[in-house]
């Protein structure tokens, strides 16, 4: 019982596109937990207010690309 739950496990992650969604969660995560050191980066400064247009910007793309990636995801998972 336990086989055939990880052999349908497997299976279910060799998918194309729910390797896809994953992938797209994995890089809007990614996204929004680095956005902070990105922008201090690219402005050259210590501290970043919480308003700083360009975090905003990256944390948003961030935020999009987890929603794609999760509605990808649940379409395959209620559509196959």
């Amino acid at each position: 019982m336990l086989a055939s739950f990880f052999n349908e496990l497997v299976n279910y992650l060799k998918e194309p596109s729910i390797i896809i969604g994953l992938v797209l969660v994995l890089i809007g995560l990614v996204c929004v937990l680095i956005a902070g050191r990105v922008v201090r980066t690219i402005r050259k400064v210590d501290e970043v207010e919480s308003n700083d247009r360009m975090l905003l910007a990256i944390r948003i793309v961030g935020l999009v690309l987890m929603i794609v990636g999760l509605v990808v995801n649940a379409t395959v998972v209620f559509f196959s």
